[in-house]
């Protein structure tokens, strides 16, 4: 799983809006592999340091590699 947690966005001309973010995600994962929903996203929001939660921006279920390669080139 890979957990999306934060966007460093500069500019909206240098980097997709968390907005345009999500919807490349979501034409690369089916729905059931894309969290994106509060109640999906809970127990992502920490390790086992639970002191330290950060909600993440959404978690992707990858199941190849190819999958992986294109989630980090995004």
């Amino acid at each position: 799983k890979i957990k999306i947690t934060c966007l460093n966005i500069e500019s909206e001309q240098q980097h997709m809006t968390t907005q345009k973010f999500l919807e490349a995600l979501r034409k690369f994962y089916p729905e059931d592999r894309l969290l994106t929903e509060p109640e999906e996203l809970a127990p992502y929001e920490s390790d086992a340091l639970t002191a330290y939660r950060c909600r993440p921006l959404a978690v992707v279920i990858p199941e190849t590699q190819a999958e992986v390669i294109e989630t980090v080139r995004l």
